[in-house]
């Protein structure tokens, strides 16, 4: 496992002391809700862009040539597990 350092203020401390939580699992959680979260929004944003790339629902000449909308979907369902 890799170490993540933060500071926070003696005050934060002392209020985080009063509670019995387990801090690095909490953080934990929240950093991979965050990811997941993150890759959600960048699945959005580029199937938005797959979908404006569209005409009348057809894919650009360009990108069947490429392949590359093929290869956008699979990143993105990569992304998604």
């Amino acid at each position: 496992m890799s170490n993540l350092n933060i500071r926070i203020t003696p005050k934060i401390k002392k209020q985080m002391d009063k509670l019995e939580i387990n801090w690095e699992e909490y953080i934990q959680k929240m950093i991979e809700q965050k990811i997941v979260e993150e890759k959600r929004r960048y699945a959005a944003q580029t199937m938005d862009a797959i979908k404006k790339d569209q005409t009348w629902g057809l894919m650009p000449s360009s990108l069947c040539k490429t392949g590359s909308l093929r290869l956008k979907r699979l990143y993105l369902m990569q992304a998604l597990q």
